[in-house]
Parts: C-alpha cells; sequence; structure tokens
C-alpha cells in the first residue's frame, strides 16, 4: 500500500504515532540501563521515575502501540484510505523525545555527573561532656535499611564518617545512632534507649562542585535534634521539612528550629544490652573478652516466596537480649527465600550459672517480612553450656522446615582459664544442692556476690561446681587468671571461720586450669533443641 507523504495527521494517526515512539524511547532508556549496570531512571525524581515505569507497564513494550497501528492499517486497507507516512513521523517523535529526555536529564543532574566513590554522611554529635566522643551503633533506614554498623570518631576527636546510599533528587534520608557499650555485656532496666534520629532531603539539583564534595554534613544535639551545617555542607543536603500533614516525625530527625517536645517514651524493659558481633570481634582484642558465636542457617524456605528481609529476637533464659539497644524491628536481614537464611550472632557469658542442669536456654524468634508486612516466623530454642563450643543441633520447626544451629566459643585472648572447684558428683541433683548452697549464704567477696555455677560434663561423666563472681554489669565471671584464683580460694579457706562460708564451703576448694582445647566436650550435655509452637 502506497504511503502518502501529503497527507496531514488525524487524531487517530497522532495517537498511534506518540504510542510506538514512547515504546521505543522506553526500550532506548531500557537498553542503555543493562549496558551501563544501574537504573537510568536513578536520576530522576521519584514522581517521574514511577510514572516512567507505569508507563511502560502499560504499553507492555509495544503491545499496546503494536495493537493500534494494526488497527490503523487495517481500517485504511478496507476504507481504502492512503496512509501518512508512518516511518518519518515516528523517527522524527522519536529522536525529538529522546532529545527532551536528556534535556530533563541535564536540568535534573546540573550536569554534575555521580562519582563511582560512595557517598558520604559526616556528622558531629554534641554530647553532654564535651571532650567524649563515644563509639556509635549506626542504622540506616531510607532510602534502604542498613543493618547496624559500629562507628568510632575520627582522629579530630569529634567527626564521625559513614558510607550511605544517597537517595534520588528530592529524596529523604533516614537513619539513627546511639552510643555504644564500650565495656561489653550489662543487664540495664532500659533495654531499648530512645536513639539518635537523623533525617535530610537531598537537594532537587546536584551542587556543582558535587563531584569533588560528594558527602552531607550534619550536626546534631542529643537535646534539639539534627539539621544541615549551613557552612561545610556542600549542597548535596537540605534539611527535613516541618509538614503538618507528614507523620509526626521524632525529636531528633526536625532541624533544630523545628524542635518540638519529643514523644512520650514507651514503658522502660530490663534485660540485656549487648555488643554486636562486630564490636564483639573488636572487644575480644582491645578488652580481652570472650565470647560465643552462633550460627542458625536453613536450606530453602518453602512458601516464603517474595520474602526480602528477616527479624530476629533473642532471649537467654528467658530474659530478653538487645544488640547494641536496637529493637529486633531494626535489626533486618536481607534474604533470599531460595537460598535460605544465616543469622550469626555472638554472646559473651551474661549470669550464665547453670541453673538448668549447668545449661543455659537461648530462644530465637526469626520472623520473614514481604514489603514489611510479617508472613511466617520461627520460634527456635537450644541449650547451651557457657564458654564451649555449642554442638550441631537440627531443628524442625512446625511446617516441616528444618534448622541447624551451631555456636563457636573464642577463649579471651590472654589467659583467665582457671576455675575455683568447690565439688564434682556424678549426681545432677546433688550437685544442684551445692549451687543452691552457695547461693542461698549470700556471700560477698569485695563488692561481689559469690555464686554457685554448675558445670556439665566435659570428658569425664561428672557435673562440678565451681565459684562464679557477680559483676557490676550482672555478669556471672567464673574463668580467673592465676593471680585471681588465688586470691578468691585464698580468701574462701581464710574465711573458714565464718558460719556462712563454712555452710556454703564444707569442703576445701581447689584450683583447676582449664585446657584451651575443651571447646567440645566427650560427653555433649546442652543439646537440646526445638522449635516452640
Amino acid at each position: 500500500m502506497a504511503l502518502n507523504k501529503g497527507r496531514a495527521f488525524g487524531l487517530l494517526d497522532t495517537v498511534v504515532v506518540l504510542f510506538i515512539s514512547s515504546a521505543l524511547v522506553l526500550f532506548v532508556l531500557w537498553l542503555g540501563a543493562t549496558f551501563a549496570g544501574k537504573s537510568i531512571l536513578d536520576k530522576f525524581p521519584d514522581w517521574l521515575s514511577k510514572g516512567i515505569s507505569s508507563v511502560w507497564t502499560w504499553l507492555t513494550t509495544g503491545a499496546a502501540a503494536g495493537a493500534a497501528l494494526r488497527y490503523r492499517l487495517r481500517q485504511g486497507a478496507q476504507s481504502r484510505e492512503k496512509l501518512p507516512n508512518y516511518p518519518l513521523a515516528i523517527a522524527g517523535t522519536t529522536v525529538g523525545m529522546i532529545c527532551l529526555v536528556l534535556i530533563v536529564m541535564k536540568s535534573v543532574s546540573d550536569g554534575v555527573v555521580l562519582p563511582n566513590s560512595p557517598f558520604l554522611l559526616k556528622f558531629r554529635v554534641a554530647f553532654a561532656d564535651p571532650q567524649k566522643h563515644p563509639p556509635l551503633s549506626f542504622i540506616q533506614r531510607k532510602p534502604s535499611w542498613m543493618e547496624p554498623q559500629g562507628l568510632a570518631a575520627l582522629p579530630d576527636g569529634n567527626l564521625y564518617q559513614v558510607r550511605v546510599d544517597l537517595p534520588p533528587p528530592a529524596g529523604e534520608f533516614r537513619a539513627a545512632v546511639q552510643p555504644l557499650n564500650e565495656e561489653g555485656a550489662i543487664y540495664t532496666g532500659d533495654l531499648h534507649p530512645r536513639p539518635l534520629d537523623m533525617c535530610f532531603m537531598r537537594a532537587a539539583v546536584n551542587p556543582a562542585n558535587g563531584t569533588s564534595h560528594y558527602y552531607a554534613r550534619i550536626d546534631c544535639r542529643l537535646d534539639q535534634g539534627c539539621s544541615v551545617h549551613p557552612q561545610e555542607d556542600p549542597g548535596w543536603a537540605t534539611d527535613c521539612p516541618r509538614d503538618a500533614s507528614r507523620r509526626p516525625q521524632p525529636l531528633c530527625c526536625i532541624p533544630a528550629a523545628y524542635a518540638q517536645a519529643p514523644p512520650a517514651k514507651t514503658q522502660a524493659e530490663a534485660g540485656w544490652l549487648v555488643p554486636s558481633l562486630p564490636a564483639l570481634v573488636k572487644l575480644r582484642e582491645t578488652k580481652n573478652i570472650g565470647y560465643t558465636e552462633f550460627l542458625i542457617q536453613s536450606g530453602p524456605l518453602a512458601g516464603l516466596a517474595g520474602s526480602s528481609y528477616f527479624t530476629y529476637d533473642i532471649k537467654v533464659n528467658g530474659t530478653p537480649v538487645s544488640i547494641d539497644g536496637w529493637r529486633s524491628s531494626d535489626l533486618r536481614v536481607p534474604m533470599e527465600p531460595s537460598k535460605g537464611i544465616a543469622l550469626r550472632f555472638g554472646l559473651e557469658n551474661l549470669n550464665f550459672s547453670g541453673a538448668e542442669g549447668g545449661c543455659e536456654t537461648i530462644d530465637v524468634r526469626i520472623a520473614a517480612f514481604q514489603q514489611d508486612k510479617r508472613i511466617k516466623s520461627y520460634d527456635l530454642y537450644r541449650q547451651y553450656a557457657a564458654l564451649r563450643d555449642a554442638g550441631l543441633a537440627t531443628i524442625a520447626a512446625e511446617d516441616g522446615q528444618s534448622f541447624q544451629w551451631s555456636g563457636k566459643y573464642l577463649n579471651p585472648k590472654v589467659g583467665e582459664r582457671n576455675e575455683v572447684f568447690v565439688n564434682s558428683t556424678s549426681d545432677v541433683q546433688y550437685a544442684g544442692k551445692v549451687k543452691a548452697r552457695i547461693d542461698r549464704a549470700g556471700l560477698k567477696y569485695g563488692e561481689q556476690d559469690l555464686v554457685g555455677v554448675l558445670r556439665p560434663p566435659l570428658n569425664n561423666p561428672t557435673y562440678g561446681v565451681i565459684v562464679g563472681l557477680r559483676q557490676p554489669s550482672g555478669q556471672v565471671k567464673f574463668m580467673f587468671d592465676n593471680t585471681g584464683a588465688q586470691a578468691l580460694a585464698k580468701w574462701i579457706q581464710s574465711s573458714e571461720g565464718v558460719a556462712a562460708v563454712r555452710s556454703a564451703f564444707p569442703r576445701p576448694v581447689f584450683i583447676y586450669r582449664a585446657r584451651a582445647d575443651e571447646g567440645m566436650p566427650r560427653f555433649k550435655p546442652c543439646m537440646a533443641a526445638g522449635s516452640r509452637h
């Protein structure tokens, strides 16, 4: 059929050309993104990116445009009507639209090409003591979620720096920080202290010097919140606006000029505040502590397709545990259901004293989420002997899903392998009575309470009862260096004239030095594990 160059376009002809040109433009953008290895749409604001995606979905890769063109050609053939020059019109319209897209992209980016280096957040926090700049635990919440990570102040003493995700133009960034406990685990009456929230908006137009100054710079005060530094920020960030139509924001992500009274604090919860696994690795080097690294893993998770992350709750002997003070909703671990999960966490010796036949019980709730909606949870538990490896335990959940749970104990870098022994017996009931007798005596060694600790069999079928000291943190310490063990044993022996001591220790105590290779015992107690339905 001959095409008429000079024939004017009608409304239907125009719609056909626009449909096909739009499909070609979106195809070119997709093809360019595929070869570039990233989404070109990231350069656009959220509203524009979503609009383009919606149009692309509607066109269904040109199917709608193709259908319109076929209909117009069929209509022309039936009426013997001469049609306009579609190829020329489509080519011209497509080129024009691509030029328009490039102009929009240039205006959005202001000619600044984003560098390949990570975007940095640099911030200061004004603490009550201006001379102290403690390590912090940092969580990014927007534009994507990042797991907690520890931050130390830079050498200048009061500036922190962390790699973050840069939101799209005019997009929102949210994060939170709270001080880390540098001494290790502690029992506290406030398990989830209120964090310092951060918020900034990415500028709609990139700064002219953005390539060489690829960071945001904010200042925070515990009593006023955070705001973009007016002189030191290069222009990537602006303060989050105060908008009554949006949900109420926490105190610390409202700029200082708009600070309001903080929302009512929820009722405090008591429990164990423990360091994260990366923090424990460092504390082992700097504070000479030991800890157990636990691993819970599974095979493919049936029925959880679409889940993108999971959270976890920990309890030890029924007491809640919080990692760095964060709530379980903050502890998001990315997951691919087809590959299963792998959860790692660490625990020091808390108040472990072997009250359950020499064992402790650890509970972990794992909850899988799809687009922030919980779709499945697993409540797992296992027993564990403090300061020893945790043998591999296989757990079958109620839906038949299988999990494997193990743990590896890492000794302190230096010494502390001595125990002050009170008694040993093959009768676990009698060992429990010896422990209870020590606990009831209410003895103090200096400012620390003496407690009995029941140890399960290792390489012989006997239970041991040893002496422990309750630390100011609430932890129970029962491994000592040689000097400490000798001093404690000497104090017990020299106090035999005291009725309470004589009642708690009717027999002489002795010192036992544990070998470094005794992590996995020949006898394997504390292996009970399962799923709570």
